[in-house]
Formats: structure tokens, sequence, C-alpha cells
């Protein structure tokens, strides 16, 4: 999953400025790029954690070892406590909005009595003796579901780990949007999550084999995590003639589905099948499926840039940075430093200094987005403007991803020679 920040104002119209191509879509992330004007020293390069991780705190999958083998639902950390279960506004902003139908104070029982349960079992806890507690206490089990989603927003260790068990157990009784919940997070960790969730799987498989389109589309995506090509895209191709006799609104899933395809083709070698999948998803404009497609055109030309400002437009961290890199191109590509064929300049004639201020605006856009390679090109970039202290301050941000100790090490490295040289 691709990150979502905030847009500049200030870049969008200095970009419309610049240019008059019409703002606004998404690609995947190429390899950096770093300008030779910014630094005689390549830019530090960073190992990311893959894109959609949670932190470890927020993670609802189970994690503990081996792979689910019993039908007993397992919690992490059972030690959910009443300081876990609050804020109690969170039930009672819930039923004010219309989210759950039952008073707070009823869903509050319910809760403290099933983290009661939950720890008196250390941490496991029967399906029948949740389907008892939902008797118990007039409570359904979608529900298990909602009051998941609600807890998740308490932002505290104890209630995340009330909410990884209500999930696993709304999964194991049955609700599909449980199942679809716990599936999609662990598709956002990591392959050996997924061989935790072994219930939810075998769950997933039922509801696709009796044609849900999402329960297809998210095994297409288990099997694409297991390098499954074909299966996957045997998946996929189900999920898409399953929505068409779907009733309602699937835009959502539909945009999903066409980035997916897109993604797999491009790995299978099926460049413009992949492409025609990726234009039906912008055509439901969805900002992944543009920040995809610019990765398909030609460096610096105009398609590229469209779909890369459409991204950014579309709070996509990934597309703010590489749209930095295109200015940071562009002013080598006007200085001919650039060792490639370039098939279109739409910036030949724009001013170095523009280019440069807009390079700035959209990797701050990025770095503030918390996109750590953005942080580490913009600090050597205003280290090469003698920007000192601004630069220090992104370096600073940058050092808390614990993966670029040696990127930082080097950056500070250059900060000092650099700051001395300026000094005289």
């Amino acid at each position: 999953m691709l990150k979502r920040g905030f847009c500049s104002t200030r870049a969008l119209r200095i970009a419309r400025r610049v240019s008059c191509l019409e703002p606004r879509v998404h690609t995947p992330n190429p390899a950096p790029y770093q300008c030779a004007y910014a630094s005689s020293r390549p830019s530090p390069r960073v190992n990311h954690r893959k894109p959609g991780t949670l932190p470890p705190k927020a993670r609802l999958v189970d994690r503990a070892q081996g792979t689910e083998k019993s039908d007993s639902i397992t919690s992490g950390d059972y030690s959910a406590t009443e300081e876990g279960l609050f804020p109690r506004f969170l039930l009672e902003s819930a039923k004010a909005s219309g989210e759950v139908k039952y008073h707070p104070e009823d869903a509050y029982r319910f809760l403290k009595a099933y983290s009661d349960q939950l720890g008196a079992q250390k941490g496991q806890i029967k399906p029948e003796s949740v389907q008892k507690l939902c008797n118990d206490h007039g409570i359904e089990i979608r529900d298990l579901t909602t009051l998941a989603q609600i807890l998740l927003r308490g932002g505290k260790k104890p209630t995340f780990s009330l909410a990884r068990s209500l999930l696993q157990s709304g999964s194991t009784l049955g609700d599909p949007s449980a199942t679809f919940f716990v599936v999609r997070q662990a598709l956002k960790s990591s392959a050996a999550t997924l061989k935790r969730i072994g219930i939810s799987l075998q769950h997933l498989s039922t509801l696709a084999m009796d044609g849900d389109p999402e329960a297809l589309y998210l095994l297409g995506m288990v099997d694409q995590e297991e390098l499954k090509f074909p299966s996957a895209l045997n998946n996929f191709e189900k999920a898409e003639k399953a929505l068409d006799n779907v009733d309602g609104d699937t835009r959502m899933l539909q945009s999903e589905l066409f980035v997916a395809l897109g993604r797999l083709r491009l790995k299978m070698g099926e460049r413009v099948k992949a492409e025609t999948s990726l234009r039906r998803a912008t055509a439901l404009d969805d900002g992944t499926a543009f920040h995809h497609l610019a990765g398909l055109q030609p460096p610096l030309s105009s398609e590229r840039y469209t779909y890369l400002l459409k991204g950014a437009s579309a709070g996509i961290t990934e597309s703010a940075h590489e749209l930095g890199q295109f200015y940071l191109r562009s002013i080598d590509q006007k200085h001919n430093n650039l060792g490639e064929e370039i098939q279109d300049g739409i910036f030949l004639n724009t001013e170095e200094d523009d280019l440069k201020s807009m390079a700035i605006e959209w990797l701050t856009v990025s770095a503030t987005g918390g996109y750590t390679q953005s942080q580490l090109d913009l600090a050597t970039l205003l280290i090469s403007e003698r920007r000192f202290q601004e630069a220090m301050e992104w370096i600073e941000k940058a050092q808390e991803d614990p993966s670029v100790a040696t990127a930082i090490s080097d950056l500070k490295e250059e900060y000092e020679l650099k700051r001395r040289s300026a000094a005289g």
C-alpha cells in the first residue's frame, strides 16, 4: 500500500504556473535518482519497510509463532484491562452516529466480559464461549467486527490486542467482514504473518468457492504474496467476472482489483494488458493506478509528469517524491548531465530557479508525509544550497528510521564538510 499525505497548495500553484498541464494522478516507486546538481556524492538510499506495513504495536494479526492449528481464538497479548477498553466516548460516539444500535454501556459490559474471559484463558477463547457471550449480551456476531474497528481508534496496546481477538472471533464464527479485515491486515504486514492466520484463510477459501468477489480478490492477493502468479491471475479474473453480478456500488473493489491485475501482469511480462488494467482503474479515479501508470511512461515525458502530479495531488507521498526527482532530472537535462536519451523534455525552457524551487516543494511534501528517502534527498539538496539548519532538521527526522543509520552517518559527514567549507 502506498502512503498518503497532504499536498502543498503552493506546490500545486507553482506547478500550474510552470506547466500548462492539468494536474491530478499516481505510479510505482521507480529506482531513486540523485540529481548531479544536488551533490557530488550519491544520495543515501533507504531500505524501506514494506509499503503499507503497520508499526508493530498497530498490527492486528496474531504474531504468536506457528499457524492456527486448533479452533481456539488466540490473542498475542491477553492482558487487556479496563483501561484498555477506554475511552468510552468512542462507544458513545459510535452509538450517536448510528454505527452501533445498542447502548454504549451494553457494549462496554460485553467487552469487559470478553476481556475477562480472554485473560482467564490466557489469550485463548473457544468459539462456543464467544457465541455464549454474544447471546448473553444481545450482541450479534457481525457486531464483533464493528466493535473491533471502534476499539482500533483508541490507540492503546491492550485495545489493539482486544480488537485483534474480536476480529479473529468474528472470522472463526463465520463473519465475512471479519475475515476480510484480518486477511487485509496480514497482507499489509508480511508473508510470514499470513501463515499465522490459517483459520481465516480457510474461511476466505470457502467464501471464494462460493463466488464472493472480494474473497476471490483477496485470495488472489495471498497467491501473489506466495509467488503463485498463475493462480493469482485466475482468482483476479474470477473476481472481475463475479463483480458483474453484484448489485450496489463496487467501485472501490473494482479499482483495487484493476490495480492488482495491472501490477501482476507487469510481473508476468504482460505490459500491454497491465497498462489496460491500470487505465481502467484510473477511470475510477484511483490514485494508486495513476502512480503505477506513471512508471510505464518515458522518464521526462509530459505523460509521466501528468500522472505523477495527479498522484501527488491525491496525497500519494511516493508520487510527490518522484515529482521532486522529476524536477531535479530536468535540471540535469538542461546541463546535459543525463546519460540517457530523453524523448520529451517539458521543462527545457523553464528557469532553473523555478525547477529547484519545485523540487524542494515536492520533496518537502513527501518528507512531511514521512517518506524517509525524501527526507534524505531533501537534506542533501538543502546542504548543497547551504541551508544547513533546515538540512539538519530533516536529517534528524530521517534518523527516526533505524534502517538508514549508515546513510545518516554519511550525510552528517557531508553536512560537516560543507558547513566548515562555507564558514571559510
